[in-house]
């Protein structure tokens, strides 16, 4: 579904992630590593936020010269650690102008429906997407973004850090259900992976891949942490 050769970014002189070869087919892949280590800059990259070198391909297709727009419209679906503001858009905003063959009120109808299985109040369809917004708030509206796009790939980066137990287990209950085929979920936290169960598990550290498994990595994690690689 997805491939990285020799994937590399460097900011201001240096390097923050170093010639990645990484292959995320169908399935729930975890990215773990240190604070550091590159993992954020490796969601940025793969959602065209980042400039970077090396080559990605998605569905055997070259996306290096693809706007963030085209990649998105392709299926690939990035979860903010921090979910950015939009002053002055609304979510009703988005998807009149990603939905043009719809009318107005199948968008509410269908944004409705999203949000009630996010959690989010329906008032904030039509509200602005500015700083009155909580944290919360802003996650939510990321997962009715999610659950109408129905992306291909969802890359979750560390959406785990400052969100409690409850709240984590339904925004995985909502990535489940938008039916990806390929989800990327980056985290440093082994206990957030041990829930998940991915399929696969890959290592960052100072920005290379020092280690690919499944579950037995989080055993060698949880017991030396990220220096016994």
């Amino acid at each position: 579904m997805l491939r990285l050769e020799n994937l590399s970014v460097s900011i201001g002189g240096k390097r923050i992630l170093d010639k990645l070869n990484i292959s995320f087919g169908n399935g729930i892949h975890a990215v773990m590593g240190p604070n550091g280590s590159g993992k954020s800059t490796l969601a940025k990259a793969i959602m065209g936020l980042q400039e970077y070198s090396g080559s990605i391909y998605f569905e055997g297709k070259n996306i290096d010269k693809l706007s963030i727009e085209k990649r998105a419209q392709m299926g690939i679906f990035q979860l903010f650690q921090h979910t950015p503001h939009l002053p002055g858009i609304s979510l009703f905003d988005i998807f009149r102008t990603l939905m043009k063959d719809k009318k107005p009120m199948e968008i509410m109808d269908m944004l409705e429906k999203a949000s009630s299985k996010a959690g989010l109040n329906i008032a904030y369809i039509t509200k602005p997407i500015d700083k009155t917004w909580s944290g919360g708030e802003l996650k939510k509206a990321e997962m009715v973004q999610m659950l109408l796009l129905k992306p291909k790939i969802v890359i979750s980066d560390e959406i785990d850090a400052g969100v409690d137990v409850d709240s984590l287990k339904r925004i995985m209950e909502l990535i489940m259900e938008s039916k990806a085929e390929t989800v990327i979920f980056i985290s440093h936290i082994p206990a957030t992976i041990e829930r998940l169960k991915p399929d696969g598990i890959t290592v960052l550290k100072q920005g290379k891949v020092v280690a690919k498994g499944k579950m037995e990595m989080l055993e060698k994690i949880k017991k030396k942490g990220y220096e016994g690689f």
